[in-house]
């Protein structure tokens, strides 16, 4: 099921999560979007790491500045994926074992796009800080469980 953000209301996004993913609440779900928007990407992801109803951390991908990294490969070599911002974001990452975690792929007219699986570093990341669950959209833009 695809679903736009733009024309998905509360009552849509409960039946959403009733039938996909039932330990992700509304509130995660709109966070996860909401994060997303703030990627000045084109190809926007929000991430947000949760333990029940409360969110723990929430993030986008991002450019850091370092200024000892030439302007023309700065784009790349600052890139912060949205798994990883949200990691740093958490500062302790002892609260983050046992949590799960959201990544969510938006495009600029906030539709849900395909394929936000992590990356295989940004897996092995998940893994080392003791995130239990994984879920993100995939390429039929479904919400699904890595």
């Amino acid at each position: 099921m695809r679903v736009s953000h733009h024309k998905t209301n509360k009552f849509a996004l409960q039946a959403i999560l009733v039938r996909y993913f039932m330990s992700i609440s509304v509130g995660v779900l709109k966070r996860c979007i909401e994060e997303a928007r703030k990627s000045t990407f084109d190809v926007k992801i929000g991430c947000v790491i949760f333990k029940g109803n409360n969110i723990i951390s929430s993030a986008y991908n991002q450019i850091r500045s370092c200024s000892a990294i030439s302007i023309k490969h700065r784009k790349w070599a600052n890139s912060l994926h949205a798994e990883q911002a949200a990691i740093l974001n958490a500062g302790d990452w002892n609260k983050l074992k046992g949590c799960s975690m959201l990544v969510m792929k938006v495009s600029k007219t906030k539709e849900i796009l395909s394929n936000a699986k992590p990356c295989e570093f940004c897996e092995a990341t998940i893994r080392y800080v003791g995130i239990k669950n994984v879920y993100y959209t995939n390429e039929d833009g479904e919400i699904v469980k890595l």
